[in-house]
């Protein structure tokens, strides 16, 4: 599971959570105004096989930038 902490948590507690990246090999998201729970949003889908190929998605959106 990602972990997901605030702006205002890094500025408190930079220290606790540059120790945490250097000693493990995951990512830390992070967030502003509670914007973390898109991204849980995100990864539910990518389980759930709710997904598109990158080359469709992309000639979607020239398709619709044509059209303007």
């Amino acid at each position: 599971m990602p972990n997901i902490r605030s702006s205002a948590d890094l500025r408190n507690n930079y220290n606790d959570i540059s120790s945490y990246c250097h000693a493990y090999n995951e990512p830390v998201f992070i967030t502003k105004n509670g914007k973390g729970d898109k991204l849980q949003e995100g990864l539910a889908d990518v389980e759930a096989g709710n997904t598109r190929p990158f080359a469709d998605v992309m000639a979607d959106l020239r398709h619709r930038r044509e059209r303007r």
